[in-house]
């Protein structure tokens, strides 16, 4: 089972790896249509870490935000699929289908819609409303939205 939803932000300067104890800097990432956050974050501790992983002689940094069902965030690697969220007029829209980050980023465009932005802690809170519509409950046993709805 998957906890995570991709949402719309993604680092996009100072790409050189890091470590857990760099200060999250909001210029350095930007949410899928080019704007910038601003001052609110959710980030689980020690995130984001950029934490890079060398895969065939290519060296990955994690570089998109994933939302998981508390509402929490962390970056992790483009190649990683999970379900995602759409933004419809400030409202959430989630798919179950697992994309990787720009496949899903593509998905939201060709709907025209955008990724999901989340600024707020109000945001957050829709975000997770529109989860347990789209992705059914969560699994309190194993702290996941249950797999069997998506």
């Amino acid at each position: 089972a998957d906890e995570w939803v991709w949402a719309g932000l993604r680092k996009v300067r100072n790409n050189i790896g890091s470590t857990p104890s760099e200060v999250y800097e909001p210029s350095d990432w930007e949410w899928a249509d080019g704007s910038t956050p601003q001052t609110y974050s959710n980030w689980l501790p020690n995130q984001p870490d950029q934490r890079p992983e060398n895969i065939d002689d290519v060296i990955y940094l994690q570089n998109q935000m994933r939302i998981n069902h508390d509402g929490s965030w962390d970056d992790t690697f483009v190649y990683k699929t999970h379900p995602y969220a759409c933004d419809y007029q400030g409202k959430y829209i989630l798919s179950g289908t697992l994309k990787a980050w720009s496949d899903a980023k593509l998905a939201c465009e060709d709907a025209g819609l955008i990724m999901a932005k989340v600024r707020t802690e109000q945001e957050v809170e829709e975000m997770l409303s529109a989860a347990l519509y789209f992705l059914g409950p969560v699994d309190e046993s194993l702290d996941t939205w249950h797999s069997t709805n998506w």
